[in-house]
């Protein structure tokens, strides 16, 4: 998805923004079913949040959009899995 950042140095963000600041409240938003996303993919992803253990997350599935990059790639994700993953 273009992100700018490794997974290692969002966990280190996460630990210093807890080891710095005693009542913090760490949230993310997840999209799942991305184009292209695999099952392993998505799995590692699910494991990382758990080892990080953020205080809320939000889950929502891919839908396209008009006019983006991901709207024309051709490898979506069917809907009855993103609706699984959601659920995880």
């Amino acid at each position: 998805m273009n992100r700018h950042y490794t997974t290692e140095e969002y966990k280190e963000a996460v630990f210093n923004l807890r080891k710095y600041f005693s009542d913090v409240s760490i949230t993310t938003d997840i999209i799942v079913g991305f184009p292209g996303e695999t099952i392993e993919e998505f799995n590692k992803t699910y494991e990382f949040l758990k080892e990080i253990k953020l205080n809320k997350l939000h889950v929502f599935k891919y839908s396209p959009r008009k006019g983006t990059k991901a709207a024309e790639f051709k490898d979506s994700i069917d809907n009855e899995e993103k609706r699984e993953e959601v659920n995880c």
